[in-house]
């Protein structure tokens, strides 16, 4: 079951500048550093400015993963991206240490208080689904003469490109 998870970190005054322009020369896509831990269906990081009189940098996730467990994986997984963000923390104790890093972003953990989940499903059944609508989507076009004029024949190219096995029967 998908999870939503917050972190916000106050950042040394000063430092909103740098944070924000560190998190936005990071890749996206398939070379994103959230890319590779397990279960995240997304992930954001953002500098929000003047709250409550300090900066604070916000790391926000929706994941397959318990939170101990998107924190390890974030801290042993993402290279040196932690510590090029958390260390314009104060009390960041280092990615180094990672029961005291992975203690201490477990400390600025925020429960959400409006959960805005994407799918109640786990990743890898988020996927599959994507690409059965993918190939609906190409499959259509190709059948539409068929449509309305021999529904037996549409049913047997429905078949045969799907199957009972990836419909769920």
């Amino acid at each position: 079951m998908a999870r939503q998870l917050g972190i916000h970190t106050p950042l040394f005054a000063g430092c909103a500048s740098l944070v924000r322009d560190e998190v936005a020369a990071l890749p996206t896509g398939p070379q994103s550093p959230f890319a590779g831990l397990p279960g995240v269906h997304y992930a954001r990081l953002t500098v929000a400015e003047g709250v409550a009189n300090r900066d604070l940098l916000v790391c926000s996730a929706v994941t397959d993963a318990a939170q101990e467990e998107f924190v390890v994986a974030l801290l042993s997984k993402a290279g040196d991206l932690p510590e090029r963000l958390w260390s314009n923390c104060p009390g960041w104790p280092g990615q180094a240490d990672l029961p005291r890093a992975a203690a201490w972003l477990g400390d600025h953990v925020v429960e959400p208080t409006l959960a805005f989940f994407t799918w109640d499903a786990p990743l890898d059944r988020v996927h599959a689904g994507l690409a059965l609508r993918r190939k609906l989507a190409a499959f259509a076009p190709r059948v539409q003469d068929l449509v309305g004029h021999d529904p037996g024949a549409l049913q047997r190219a429905f078949m045969h490109e799907f199957g009972a096995d990836e419909l769920g029967r």
